[in-house]
């Protein structure tokens, strides 16, 4: 979710930046996906296997993030 191996005369920005793309580009990931199915559903000839990874990777890209936000919260909370 961010670029931690860096090394550490790297700006915090360009370690922590990444992290706040990867929910945008989840959500990019399945409206886009969605719709290219959609677009799909009269051809019987198209090849739908990019248009569902693109949405499964974006579901990733959502519920991994929130998950681990949710489980910080809960850690940090019971601290």
């Amino acid at each position: 979710m961010g670029c931690p191996l860096l090394p550490a005369a790297a700006s915090a920005w360009v370690r922590v930046v990444p992290a706040y793309f990867v929910l945008p580009a989840g959500i990019c990931a399945v409206v886009s996906g969605t719709g290219a199915l959609a677009r799909m559903r009269d051809q019987a000839a198209a090849d739908r296997h990019r248009a569902r990874a693109g949405v499964t990777l974006g579901v990733l890209a959502i519920v991994v993030p929130l998950v681990a936000i949710g489980w910080a919260f809960s850690t940090l909370g019971h601290a």
